[in-house]
Formats: structure tokens, C-alpha cells, sequence
């Protein structure tokens, strides 16, 4: 699975690939992959940061009650 780094590089990988092709279509399909890039590296980097902030619940289930 990629970083939320790796994510936003491929994205500005794509934009720069767009930029240089000279086919509509293809700066079309580029922009819009650099888009889902994007939108995941930001999902990416809002889960790191919802689990590191609030935890993510398995330290609550992982505590057994002393008897």
C-alpha cells in the first residue's frame, strides 16, 4: 500500500506527465489520476491522523478486567 507521500508524488507525476502530453485525452485521464492521488493521500493522511489523535478503539478492546 502507498504513503500518503508516495501518493502526492504520483500525483505530481501525473500533472507533470499532462502537461507534456500533447493529446487531450490522455492530459483528461492523467489529471483526473493525478486527482484520486491526491484524494487518497489526503484520506491516507486524515486516518493517520484520527487513529494518532483519538486511537483506534483495539486499546479499549485489548484491556481484560482484573478480577
Amino acid at each position: 500500500m502507498l504513503t500518503a507521500r508516495e501518493c502526492r508524488q504520483r500525483a505530481q507525476d501525473c500533472l507533470q506527465l499532462a502537461v507534456r502530453s500533447a493529446d487531450f485525452f490522455a492530459q483528461d485521464a492523467l489529471v483526473r489520476r493525478a486527482g484520486f492521488f491526491q484524494h487518497t493521500a489526503d484520506d491516507l493522511t486524515n486516518a493517520y491522523t484520527r487513529d494518532h489523535q483519538y486511537g483506534t478503539g483495539l486499546e479499549q478492546q485489548a484491556k481484560v478486567p482484573q478480577v
